[in-house]
């Protein structure tokens, strides 16, 4: 076999291994949380949960810039949890002047948005998740999104679920509001985005309040896959947990630095079969 054949195979093989590991990162897990502190594995085909570490009050959740953990907001306090390994969650800080009911992460530049409680008419902000001296500052967008309670980063931007069903598009740069369809899901309380499938995954409980004193909205709640295009659902799972916050978790670099070593390894012994 020529040197040319030798490298020319060299260079399929890389590029078929390349594309594998494309597709095995694609693969998206999902953690929810709900206001009984506890946590779950939400799978995005199925809609189906497991049990996760890393309970605690959630309102709502986002991925985190940490891989392995996601970002959590009690409505007055942001914390950062730690969901593929046991561990204790860490408070960030407080927002002090605003009750944020939910989260979104943008990991292209870094901003973490939230949306505000009803009280606060549903604004948009940016959240200092630094939060220098324990206090996560909140910035006002100068838009709101009236009656959502649940939102997520898309390929679109920042996508909102109203109470009554209704899904908006934000684009951050513009503050361009639009409203996609009327997705016929009542309570939706979070979004996360799935790559694998392009679609929306939510979670639909009711109204987001206090556990305290008395239980509020139902017992258990529904998993929905939607269209971020057309706002159409489908139902995964109609009898799931009641989860009030939902984030895509970031894989850990250990699985990406392990895959790369493998790969590598079966090239050389690919290349020496070649050669001899």
């Amino acid at each position: 076999m020529t040197h040319t054949r030798i490298r020319r195979s060299i260079v399929l093989v890389a590029g078929i291994l390349a594309f594998v590991a494309v597709s095995a990162s694609a693969s998206t897990a999902i953690w929810g949380g709900t206001t009984d502190y506890m946590g779950y594995y939400v799978d995005p085909a199925s809609g189906a949960t497991l049990p996760a570490p890393g309970g605690i009050l959630t309102f709502g959740a986002s991925p985190s810039p940490q891989g392995g953990s996601v970002l959590v907001t009690t409505l007055l306090n942001l914390w950062k949890v730690p969901v593929l390994t046991a561990g204790s969650p860490e408070f960030l800080g407080t927002y002090s002047t605003v009750g944020i009911i939910d989260l979104a992460f943008d990991a292209g530049n870094g901003t973490l948005y939230g949306i505000a409680d009803f009280p606060w008419s549903s604004g948009l902000y940016t959240i200092d998740y630094n939060c220098f001296d324990f206090f996560c500052r909140p910035t006002p967008l100068g838009v709101g999104m009236p009656g959502v309670q649940g939102i997520a980063l898309g390929p679109g931007g920042i996508y909102g679920a109203e109470i009554g069903g209704g899904l908006w598009l934000l684009d951050p740069k513009t503050l361009q509001l639009t409203f996609i369809g009327n997705t016929f899901v009542d309570g939706i309380t979070d979004l996360a985005y799935d790559p694998l499938t392009h679609s929306l995954i939510a979670a639909s409980v009711g109204m987001k309040c206090y556990p305290s004193p008395n239980h509020c909205g139902t017992e258990s709640g529904m998993i929905w896959s939607i269209d971020p295009l057309t706002a159409q659902s489908v139902l995964l799972n109609g009898n799931a947990p009641p989860i009030y916050g939902l984030a895509e978790l970031t894989p850990e670099p250990g699985s990406v630095v392990l895959f790369t070593t493998g790969a590598v390894g079966l090239l050389a012994v690919i290349r020496r079969r070649l050669v001899d």
